[in-house]
């Protein structure tokens, strides 16, 4: 017995070998170091007979120790990983994945920290960045070139799936621009009461042949080169007043195969086109007019079988799932007047798992935080501030630092930071489908440190490495505290 307990330290302690992953920020890689745990075995043969291990001198009570340890261990991991008992979950719940992706580029820096925080405090999956570019040189043809590469990057990254991650529920982000300021229950209940409210109005007048599958950010203005290009002439009315009917790109939230057919046809245009946008708004606008004009095409001859151009794609008119703020924007933080039912059913806006911090207002409701409203008073889960000087207008860029410290979270943003470490890092959400089916959402990727994000290649780069620089902690958590440091705790 003793023998086969030596061989097996002996074999873990070669294979114990703690894996980081450094973020190079300034180009964008990932550089692995190991470092060593193997204990040294260069001691001397004397010295170690004469001082014998407790494994040599009891070797069955050392494996009775060994095995104790080693169960409570995987108790103790299996409280930090199983769900809270926040959720009564049904037998019958599908279960479903959810994936948060964020492309980025070398200008990320404190944004991309805003970003990963705000989704971090309000336990969204943690993260995938996919980098895609560096360069400073802003001629057309280089931006043409960084636009493929983002595209084609994001695109090989959906592509490289596994088949039960096919129908996984994706926030791709335009960038690291955006925002959360609702938990992810109510992205996705709100996600599938579009598909709901926009599907059954689809079936009045195409049956069962189209329905909406990916839904992205709406704006006021057309995202094409020129406003009276046919693709902006084919996109139809808002459905109220004065709602936004073009297609934004904040984010776009669907199925990873669906968004990924999006992707593809976006990537297929930026090879064929010989005079491409340095931009992708007109690429993924002329996507949706091309849908649109055909939709308008089979309604007025329905043996009209051209089904290319069909791809599912909505728009959030109503800014459930997120608002496009620019330098023009007036801001409303408002305490919510409506869903707030739904907002009362997710866990309080300061609820951590140990409620001790003394720091936090643990018992304050939903009621009583302001948040930023959009129109006819939405709950926006997402606020991606708009690039409008892309298209000619004033940099949004501002908005970024001046309202940083209106998000209702950022007031205690290093104690809702520190206490999200301990949140369950396997389910998000649980919510109904656009169906009615009760849906458990799982982080596609979990880990026991949820404090960072994945590379596409699955390597983990730690928040130390991403957002330990000073000018970096200072706008984030605007305190003298210093820079964010991770806590055992167990």
């Amino acid at each position: 017995m003793a023998n086969h307990v030596q061989r097996f330290t002996k074999s873990l302690t070669r294979r114990l070998q703690v894996r980081r992953v450094r973020f190079d920020e300034k180009n964008l890689n990932y550089d692995a170091k190991k470092h060593d745990l193997t204990p040294n075995h260069n001691q001397s043969s004397r010295q170690r007979h004469s001082h014998k291990t407790f494994l040599e001198k009891r070797p069955n009570l050392a494996v009775l120790f060994a095995v104790a340890t080693l169960f409570t261990i995987l108790v103790l991991r299996s409280f930090l990983t199983l769900p809270v008992q926040q959720y009564e979950t049904s037998s019958g719940a599908g279960q479903r994945y959810m994936q948060l992706v964020i492309p980025i580029n070398r200008k990320s820096d404190v944004d991309l920290c805003k970003t990963i925080l705000s989704a971090q405090v309000l336990n969204y999956p943690v993260p995938v960045i996919v980098p895609w570019g560096n360069s400073s040189d802003n001629t057309p043809v280089a931006k043409k070139k960084r636009m493929y590469s983002k595209v084609a990057r994001i695109y090989a990254y959906l592509s490289t799936l596994p088949s039960e991650a096919e129908d996984a529920v994706t926030v791709l982000l335009d960038g690291p621009d955006t925002w959360f300021q609702l938990r992810p229950d109510m992205l996705l209940q709100a996600y599938y009461r579009i598909l709901r409210r926009q599907n059954r109005k689809l079936r009045k007048s195409f049956a069962d042949e189209i329905e909406q599958k990916v839904i992205f950010s709406a704006y006021h203005d057309c995202g094409s080169r020129n406003a009276d290009d046919a693709v902006c002439q084919a996109v139809p009315d808002a459905p109220y007043e004065g709602g936004p009917r073009f297609l934004g790109h904040g984010a776009m939230v669907g199925q990873a195969k669906d968004i990924r057919e999006i992707v593809r046809r976006a990537l297929d245009k930026l090879e064929l086109a010989p005079n491409a946008p340095p931009k992708l708004l007109p690429v993924y606008t002329e996507i949706f007019g091309e849908q649109e004009s055909r939709r308008k095409r089979v309604q007025q001859s329905p043996t009209h079988n051209d089904w290319a151009a069909e791809l599912g794609i909505g728009l959030d008119h109503y800014n459930e799932l997120g608002l496009s703020v620019s330098a023009e924007t007036f801001p409303k933080w408002e305490t919510p007047r409506k869903l707030l039912r739904e907002l009362e059913a997710t866990m309080p806006p300061y609820w951590t798992v140990s409620g001790r911090e003394p720091d936090l207002p643990h018992d304050t409701p939903w009621a009583d935080v302001k948040l930023l409203t959009g129109y006819n008073d939405s709950l926006p889960a997402m606020i991606h501030h708009w690039p409008t000087v892309a298209l000619g207008g004033k940099d949004a860029t501002g908005n970024r630092k001046t309202w940083w410290s209106a998000l209702w979270l950022t007031e205690h943003a290093r104690a809702l930071f520190t206490a999200s470490e301990r949140l369950p890092s396997t389910v998000v959400a649980q919510v109904h489908d656009d169906q009615g089916e009760e849906l458990l959402f799982w982080n596609r990727q979990p880990n026991h440190n949820r404090m960072g994000a994945w590379t596409p290649d699955w390597k983990f780069s730690y928040w130390s490495d991403m957002c330990g620089r000073d000018e970096q902690w200072t706008e984030v958590f605007r305190d003298e505290a210093g820079p964010w440091r991770r806590t055992d705790f167990f």
